[in-house]
């Protein structure tokens, strides 16, 4: 997956929370998911391999929640598909 998809398949705000989790100045962050080579690659992938995971990890406990409510076991919501990281 190149950096541009993974961009594409962030949710809003995600760029901005990676420069926070990496310590990386946004415009660099910005710069990374564009295609460009920083010297601060290693940070941002860890960044956005925390972030992606800490996402899975809310959606997944929102949806064992709402399965509950519901009385399912649905492990995705009618309609969506697995694009969004």
């Amino acid at each position: 997956m190149s950096r541009r998809e993974i961009k594409k398949a962030l949710p809003w705000g995600a760029m901005r929370e990676i420069a926070k989790i990496s310590g990386v100045n946004y415009p660099v962050i910005q710069s990374f998911f564009s295609g460009k080579n920083t010297t601060e690659n290693a940070k941002i992938i860890t960044a956005t391999a925390k972030f992606i995971k800490k996402q899975k990890d809310k959606e997944n406990k929102a949806l064992e929640r709402l399965n509950k409510a519901l009385g399912t076991t649905s492990t995705t919501l009618e309609g969506e598909t697995d694009t969004t990281i």
